[in-house]
């Protein structure tokens, strides 16, 4: 099927305000979750860089991994709780 930037757009719009229904010229298709709405759009980007002759990205959830190391985690810190000293028996 060919798609228009336009189409995808929309789709990228309605998963980055958090809406699982796009609409789009007057059809109007509601994605069951946000993985199924983001799946279709990497759907529709793989098929748009291939009919350009480009090569897809490779996408990896390894790379996630890295990526998610590298970045700072804000420390949390519990508060400390003093316990008496057991008394000598």
């Amino acid at each position: 099927m060919s798609w228009t930037a336009s189409e995808l757009d929309a789709l990228r719009k309605a998963y980055a305000s958090g809406t699982l229904r796009v609409s789009f010229e007057g059809r109007s298709v509601e994605y069951g979750s946000a993985v199924d709405l983001l799946s279709r759009i990497r759907t529709i980007e793989a098929e748009m860089q291939t009919q350009s002759g480009a090569k897809p990205p490779r996408r990896s959830l390894a790379l996630a991994g890295a990526i998610s190391e590298l970045a700072p985690v804000p420390a949390v810190t519990q508060p400390s709780v003093r316990r008496p000293a057991l008394a000598p028996s």
